[in-house]
């Protein structure tokens, strides 16, 4: 459903499905360094993708930007960190 949804918005919408950091409008306002990560993106407004892009690792140290409350995949437990 959330893909769907989506897609539907973005044909209607006219808006991007993946978008950089710095195209979230909550982000870029407060929090500069977003304008600096070119490996991270948003699926809509709710995702945070951070790919592992280098061989031979099994792990990513992600950023999280500061205006937003972000969860655990897999625990559903919040992340307390601020920032990385």
């Amino acid at each position: 459903p959330y893909l769907y949804t989506l897609f539907v918005d973005a044909h209607v919408h006219s808006r991007t499905v993946l978008r950089s950091l710095w195209l979230n409008d909550e982000f870029a306002a407060v929090d500069p360094v977003v304008y600096e990560i070119l490996d991270q993106f948003m699926l809509g407004d709710a995702l945070l993708i951070s790919p592992q892009l280098e061989a031979g690792k099994s792990s990513v140290r992600a950023y999280l930007p500061r205006t937003a409350r972000w969860y655990d995949w897999f625990s559903g437990q919040p992340h307390e960190d601020d920032g990385d």
